[in-house]
């Protein structure tokens, strides 16, 4: 573009149009559109080349190469140890609560649960 300029400044007569040879002066708006147009099919070719897209891809797609999942031998481990300390604390929760139980101190006071619990009236 600038060489351009630098020719009509020095041959002004280019930018008068000559009838006889039908030479019409360039359009310089013209000239610019078709540059701007020029260059954006110029990046366009060069992305097909490429073979890329118009989309900003960071990294291409791949699988992994180690399994990622949830181990399972550790939930089953996990889930087994809790469960026998639940059952263990279960267990002797019920054992004292029978001991307890025995104990005329406490006897009516557990009477007075289970019937509550079950609903059992006593006859008296």
């Amino acid at each position: 573009m600038s060489s351009f300029i630098d020719q009509l400044k020095k041959r002004p007569d280019l930018i008068a149009p000559d009838v006889k040879s039908g030479y019409l002066p360039p359009n310089i708006a013209d000239m610019i559109r078709l540059r701007t147009d020029t260059l954006a099919r110029i990046e366009e070719l060069k992305t097909q080349l490429k073979a890329k897209s118009r989309d900003l891809i960071f990294e291409a797609p791949d699988l992994p190469t180690a399994p990622s999942g949830p181990r399972k031998e550790l939930i089953v481990g996990v889930s087994t140890i809790v469960a026998l300390g639940v059952l263990i604390a279960f267990v002797l929760l019920l054992h004292l609560l029978q001991i307890a139980a025995e104990r005329p101190a406490y006897a009516s006071f557990f009477q007075r649960i289970d019937q509550a619990i079950f609903r059992r009236r006593t006859r008296g």
